[in-house]
């Protein structure tokens, strides 16, 4: 069966098509994450490794992700399901995933009602910020609003803290968790 983006989009070059669908395979598996949960949250550690996995070859040893078990709402899965998909296609485009001896360490806590996030790469060609601000950026930049982003270019990779506060659990109903 053809794609959606066949279906109903204009003709599109490849490049751009490729792009599409793998913007939107990110968010597909941020959805089956949270319908896996009843849609009640998805848990970071799980939502990092579904975004971060087609950027990393079996068997290599460059992606680290670690961190404390952490619940996430459902907007804030996606939201930021998108943003470590874009950090995950950059790197593997430009940054530390594009040679052969680049890594990407992807750690957080918890503290004080947030999570905080840290995104590094290292042993990666030489980076610079971007010269236009494509989808992908404005995507980085902008896709958690509640969010403080600090995402800096330095000479041995990409640096990207996020700041997220964490909602409220839900329970299967909708309704704020009680405990």
């Amino acid at each position: 069966m053809p794609s959606p983006s066949r279906l109903y989009a204009p003709p599109l070059g490849r490049g751009l098509r490729r792009d599409l669908h793998r913007k939107t395979s990110g968010v597909a598996q941020a959805h089956n994450l949270l319908l896996a949960k009843d849609w009640t949250g998805a848990d970071l550690g799980e939502l990092a490794k579904g975004q971060l996995a087609p950027f990393c070859l079996e068997g290599q040893d460059r992606l680290t992700i670690e961190g404390p078990k952490v619940t996430l709402s459902p907007p804030q899965a996606i939201a930021l399901g998108v943003v470590l998909h874009e950090l995950g296609t950059n790197a593997a485009r430009y940054g530390a995933l594009s040679n052969g001896t680049g890594r990407v360490d992807l750690s957080w806590t918890l503290g004080s009602g947030m999570v905080n996030l840290a995104w590094a790469e290292r042993h990666g060609p030489s980076v610079l910020p971007p010269q236009r601000k494509g989808l992908g950026t404005k995507l980085i930049q902008r896709g958690l609003p509640d969010a403080t982003i600090d995402w800096r270019f330095e000479a041995d990779g990409v640096v990207c803290s996020i700041d997220l506060p964490l909602a409220k659990p839900r329970s299967g109903n909708g309704k704020e968790a009680r405990h």
